[in-house]
């Protein structure tokens, strides 16, 4: 089994932001209830109600644009979980981990996972998606086709992932030099959502994988021949620098 080493997710960090902004808006909309109580049985029966229902639909509005941040983070959390699980798999020579911060040239990434095994070293870039994907690896864009909670089929783009990933491998290939490891990296695409077609014509040198071929970005990685091989001492001084 590979070895994990797994940080503090950000993503429960900011659902746990989003809940404590969630429960401010519900506070608000009790005292503005219970100001339009306490006004109507006083001296502005009629307009002091009117003026805090109004008000009362500004929290109203913004907890329903919360709950909806919220659950779009909790499934991305759980496709990087189930990924995570996932990846344990990968014989012992190997190390996963799992939401990492760095900051290259001044500029900041959250990379999913990076796996660092004796062929390589990798950057796998998770979404939890359902649905079906489209779109072209040089698109700034895809698109993805779901049906709705009634029954109407709709569609919303997202910022590529491939195009995502590659920005991730490339700050850190410049953190890695600017530590005196110079190795070549690889970017991969893990849609983990079972109930995910992707349907991405792919023209780039990062692969693309969903949840029914996850066996074979298993494969992949196992089989990963790249331009240079991770030496003994460039993958332990590669795990100091991201567990630091």
């Amino acid at each position: 089994m590979a070895r994990i080493i797994s940080n503090k997710n950000h993503l429960e960090t900011d659902i746990k932001k989003l809940n404590g902004a969630k429960r401010r808006g519900s506070i608000s909309i009790l005292g503005l209830t219970i100001g339009a109580f306490i006004l109507h049985l006083s001296i502005l029966p009629l307009i002091g109600p009117i003026i805090c229902f109004a008000l009362m639909t500004i929290p109203a509005r913004k907890n329903k644009q919360l709950v909806k941040e919220i659950q779009i983070l909790r499934s991305g959390l759980k496709g990087e979980k189930q990924a995570l699980e996932f990846f344990k798999q990968l014989p012992e020579d190997y190390t996963v981990f799992s939401d990492l911060e760095i900051i290259a040239e001044g500029k900041k990434s959250q990379l999913d996972n990076v796996i660092v095994g004796p062929n390589g070293i990798f950057v796998i870039e998770t979404k939890n998606l359902n649905g079906e994907i489209q779109g072209n690896s040089d698109d700034t864009q895809l698109t993805q086709y779901k049906i709705g909670r009634k029954g109407n089929p709709y569609n919303k783009t997202f910022y590529n992932p491939i195009k995502q990933v590659s920005t991730h491998v490339y700050r850190l290939s410049r953190l890695l030099k600017s530590n005196g490891v110079d190795t070549w990296i690889q970017g991969a695409v893990y849609f983990a959502n079972p109930d995910c077609s992707v349907m991405v014509h792919n023209d780039s040198d990062i692969p693309v994988f969903s949840h029914s071929d996850n066996r074979h970005m298993l494969q992949y990685i196992l089989s990963y021949q790249g331009k240079k091989k991770v030496s003994l001492q460039d993958k332990e001084k590669l795990e100091q620098l991201l567990i630091s």
